[in-house]
């Protein structure tokens, strides 16, 4: 899935990824979104530069244009996929501190200490090269700035996947064809920081522990199909109907859980590493 052409395939347009904000928004228990909660934790006078890069489909760039707005403050909403910035291009021109930009957060194209506040939120594990991505998102941030890298953690969503991967042993699908298409593994909570020490004096992280509960299981399977857990090793095909089995197979398993406990509960960590570009 960090392949440059697998990334836009699925982030072309806003679809996917809305299919899956819209199910967090209505089904997590938390009192509060987890974007809310993050932007809630960064102290913002309000006149900053920021730059969200891997925008998508502005779910954390118009909130934070919002705080902006009252003090001068700027956003740049950069993404790879022009379809994804196409999608959001209506909403965007309501905000006259929102610029939209198509560009690879390997190669930014902005000028060394540009923005107060980058924001790399569920993205970094899409790159193909971490280690440079992070390197710009450096260059570009002001002595003093501040780098926010949200990511989940190896664990969330684990109950879904042992579904997943108990169906595709069932339908006859070797294991290996898909355990790379799990991306959040490539930048994590858990590993995130060894991509942040090498250039970064110091930073922290925050998590945030939720669940999503399902009474039915429509929901759970839009949520599934979106995240295409088949695009991982395209060296070996699988046709369709076996996919289609494997999804059946999901359904089945997911119905009875509902039967038998009422919901389907599907317990998710996730967090930001909070990182300082040290003034020299």
């Amino acid at each position: 899935m960090h392949d440059k052409a697998l990334v836009l395939e699925q982030y072309g347009t806003k679809k996917h990824l809305q299919t899956r904000i819209n199910i967090h928004n209505l089904y997590s228990q938390a009192p509060f979104s987890f974007t809310q909660w993050a932007l809630n934790q960064i102290s913002l006078s309000g006149s900053e530069k920021a730059l969200d890069a891997g925008c998508g489909s502005g779910g954390w760039l118009f909130p934070l244009a919002e705080r902006l707005s009252q003090n001068g403050g700027s956003v740049v909403g950069l993404d790879l996929s022009e379809g994804m910035l196409a999608g959001i291009q209506a909403q965007a021109s309501r905000y006259s501190n929102v610029e939209l930009k198509v560009g690879d957060v390997q190669k930014l194209p902005f000028r060394d200490d540009s923005f107060y506040l980058v924001m790399a939120n569920f993205m970094l594990y899409h790159v193909p090269d971490i280690e440079i991505a992070v390197r710009e998102l450096k260059r570009v941030l002001k002595p003093g700035g501040q780098l926010i890298a949200a990511t989940s953690s190896q664990s969330s969503m684990s109950v879904l996947w042992d579904i997943h991967l108990a169906c595709q042993r069932k339908a006859g699908i070797e294991e290996k064809i898909v355990l790379r298409s799990v991306p959040t593994m490539r930048f994590s909570l858990e590993n995130g920081s060894d991509f942040l020490r090498p250039h970064f004096d110091w930073f922290e992280s925050k998590l945030l522990y939720d669940v999503l509960k399902f009474k039915e299981s429509q929901p759970l399977m839009d949520y599934y199909a979106s995240l295409l857990m088949k695009r991982g090793d395209t060296e070996h095909e699988v046709s369709d109907e076996h996919w289609r089995k494997v999804y059946g197979l999901v359904r089945h398993q997911v119905d009875e859980i509902i039967n038998q406990q009422g919901c389907f509960s599907l317990p998710k960590t996730a967090g930001f590493f909070v990182a300082c570009k040290v003034a020299n």
